[in-house]
């Protein structure tokens, strides 16, 4: 690259050793200056890439803004100007903080999912982490109304957070209220969600709730719902009334 060796050795007329400073970067180039004569090896040498060993931490709001610390090494001896990304799943972090050659730290961005790929970048040689990063499943803290008929139908709002600050994928969100799941949900905000119940039965039935594969189960949330049974006619008395009405009519 552009760094000199720290020292060079003459071994033999085809042999010349050169001791190599700390550094970074893929495929650079190695020029050999001998008096006038220069003489450069395109793309002959590279820098191992970073590792990262753990993450601190390994959880975070799915609203971001929380610093993501990766402890490992070979991010670079004095690399404050060295070119560093962090990328979370899909998402590269807003900000890298370089700390030294074994610790950087990335400013999260708001996002969900589970069991996401951490990977770092350091002048163009990349490694993943061999731990992965989760944003926090989603918790339901309210229901309104708590209670439906068996038939289902009605809208349920849920409330709570790490719902997500944007709407995931329609196949990512998903509710449930013991047997019975929602046929829809529209997402609102982080904090909300509407779902129109399906049939379902029981009372109490406890609530999960999944965000891009990161989910809380049943008995995790500090609410449940409940079906109650709908009215079944079997009789009426008298079966048939006079046009003026008046009469009372008992229902069986």
């Amino acid at each position: 690259g552009a760094t000199a060796c720290t020292s060079t050795t003459w071994v033999s007329p085809t042999v010349i050793e050169c001791v190599v400073p700390a550094g970074t970067g893929v495929a650079l180039d190695v020029q050999l200056h001998l008096i006038s004569y220069r003489r450069t090896m395109a793309a002959s040498l590279s820098y191992d890439g970073p590792t990262i060993t753990s993450l601190d931490p390994a959880f975070a709001a799915t609203g971001g803004a929380a610093s993501l610390v990766l402890f490992g090494s070979n991010f670079g001896s004095a690399c404050a100007g060295c070119a560093i990304s962090v990328h979370v799943g899909a998402s590269e972090c807003a900000s890298v903080q370089w700390t030294s050659a074994t610790k950087v730290a990335c400013l999260l961005l708001p996002g969900v999912g589970a069991g996401l790929t951490v990977m770092a970048s350091v002048d163009g040689s990349s490694n993943a982490a061999a731990q992965s990063f989760s944003y926090n499943a989603p918790r339901v803290t309210s229901l309104t109304p708590a209670s439906v008929s068996e038939h289902g139908g009605p809208l349920v709002t849920v409330n709570g957070y790490n719902f997500g600050m944007a709407a995931p994928p329609s196949d990512e969100l998903a509710l449930s209220f013991g047997s019975g799941s929602c046929t829809q949900i529209t997402w609102t905000s982080d904090s909300e969600v509407l779902c129109r119940t399906g049939t379902g039965s029981g009372q109490a039935r406890p609530v999960a709730a999944t965000v891009a594969r990161s989910s809380k189960g049943p008995g995790q949330h500090p609410v449940d719902f409940s079906y109650w049974p709908a009215p079944v006619v079997d009789a009426t008395v008298p079966t048939q009334i006079s046009p003026l009405g008046g009469i009372t009519l008992t229902i069986r």
